[in-house]
C-alpha cells in the first residue's frame, strides 16, 4: 500500500478539499481512502477503528533520565522478538482511585495491535540513532496507549504515559497528589519473568522506582542453523530452563499466533536436536 510522509499532509488536505468541493459524489470515496491510509516512519497511520503514529524522536532536554546518555541504537531485533516483548507487557488498573486494591492484570497490547505495529516499531529501533527514541501513540476502541521504547543498559525499555485511554496520574498534578507518600495513579505496569521496574538513584544513594517504566534484558540472536523465511535467525524462547518447558512455550506462542506454523516447526526441530 502506498504511503505518504507526514510533511505531505497539507497536499492531502488540499486535494481532499478540492475533491469534496468540486465532486460532491466523491465524498464516500474520499472517506474510504482517508480511513485506509497507512503512513509510517516519520509517519502516521489511520483507520476507522485504529489510528496513531510510530516515529523517531530526539531525546528531549527535560528528560532527566535519558538526557546526555548514549542509547544502544540502532538495535536490530528479530520480528518475533519484538512481538514477544509486546505480548509480555502487563499492567494493573486500580479498582478505586484512593484505595490500594488492584484489578487483575491485563496485557498492554492485544494480538491485533501487536500484529499491526510490531514491525514498524522494530524498523524504527533498527533505524534509530544513539540519541533518538521510538515514540508511539495508538488509538483503538479501548482508548489511547502511548509511550516510547528504546535500548538502555543492554535492555529494552518500555515507558508509558497512557494505557487504554487512562493517563497514569489521576489528576496529573505531580507530587501535590501524594497520599501517604504515594502519588495517586490509575495504573501501574506489572513486571513478569525477566522484566524489572526502572530505578533511578540520587546523589545520596536513595532509589526511586518508576512503575510506568519496564526494562527487559536483550538476548542477542544466536545462529541456529535454521533459517527463517525472512532470512534471519531468531532466538529460542528465553524463558524456561528445560527443553520440555521451551517446547510448551513454543506451543503457546503458536496457539496465540505470535509465531508462524513454519517457525514453530523449525524451532521444535532445533530443540529436539539437543537431545
Amino acid at each position: 500500500m502506498q504511503s505518504s510522509k507526514l510533511g505531505d499532509t497539507s497536499v492531502v488536505r488540499l486535494l481532499t478539499h478540492t475533491l469534496l468541493k468540486e465532486k460532491p459524489n466523491l465524498r464516500v470515496l474520499v472517506f474510504f481512502l482517508c480511513c485506509s491510509v497507512w503512513v509510517f516512519g516519520d509517519y502516521v497511520f489511520a483507520g476507522s477503528e485504529f489510528q496513531g503514529k510510530v516515529i523517531l524522536q530526539r531525546v528531549q532536554n527535560d528528560d532527566k533520565h535519558l538526557r546526555g546518555k548514549k542509547l544502544g541504537h540502532p538495535m536490530k531485533m528479530g520480528p518475533m522478538d519484538i512481538k514477544r516483548a509486546m505480548w509480555g507487557l502487563h499492567f494493573l488498573g486500580k479498582i478505586t482511585v484512593s484505595g490500594d486494591t488492584w484489578e487483575d492484570p491485563e496485557r498492554v497490547f492485544d494480538k491485533k495491535t501487536i500484529s499491526r505495529i510490531s514491525g514498524y516499531i522494530n524498523d524504527k529501533l533498527g533505524a534509530a540513532k544513539p540519541r533518538e527514541i521510538v515514540s508511539f501513540s495508538i488509538r483503538t476502541r479501548q482508548g489511547e496507549t502511548s509511550g516510547d521504547v528504546f535500548v538502555l543498559n543492554d535492555a529494552l525499555n518500555w515507558r508509558f504515559s497512557r494505557i487504554k485511554g487512562m493517563g497514569r496520574l489521576v489528576d496529573h498534578q505531580s507530587v501535590a497528589q501524594e497520599t501517604g507518600g504515594e502519588i495517586l495513579v490509575n495504573w501501574k505496569l506489572e513486571p513478569r519473568k525477566t522484566q524489572k521496574y526502572f530505578y533511578s538513584e540520587n546523589t545520596l544513594g536513595f532509589k526511586t522506582r518508576y512503575d510506568y517504566w519496564i526494562t527487559a534484558p536483550i538476548r542477542e540472536p544466536k545462529p541456529s542453523g535454521v533459517d527463517s523465511p525472512r532470512g534471519h535467525h531468531e532466538t529460542l524462547p528465553p524463558y524456561g530452563g528445560t527443553i520440555k518447558e521451551k517446547l510448551k512455550m513454543l506451543k503457546e506462542w503458536a496457539k496465540e499466533g505470535l509465531i508462524s506454523e513454519e517457525d514453530y516447526k523449525a524451532k521444535v526441530d532445533q530443540l529436539l536436536e539437543q537431545f
